[in-house]
């Protein structure tokens, strides 16, 4: 930060400059996993506590979403209208 002329200025970064940033790696910012689909990954670290730590991300195979709606209770044929619908996709996001 540099204050001339009682105007403040400060660097923009990009995302990649910030994942490379020295700040910002030695404050523990970000942190490294292994995504289920993707592989090695990096992402910020969850804001919280110094060992806050992250789950991994949502299971996205096939068949998730149908998972997902019944552990909440849903039926087949709930889920099934629910697709028909558009409200619930076939695909993964990431396919």
């Amino acid at each position: 930060m540099q204050r001339e002329n009682r105007l403040l200025r400060l660097l923009v970064l990009s995302v990649e400059e910030v994942a490379r940033d020295p700040h910002w790696l030695a404050s523990g910012a970000f942190e490294e996993y292994v995504h289920p689909g993707r592989g090695p990954t990096c992402q910020l670290r969850p804001i919280g506590p110094p060992r806050t730590r992250r789950g991994p991300p949502p299971d996205s195979s096939a068949g998730a979403s149908d998972r997902t709606l019944r552990t909440f209770g849903f039926l087949d044929q709930d889920i099934r209208a629910f697709k028909k619908g558009g409200i619930v996709s076939e695909r993964s996001q990431f396919d």
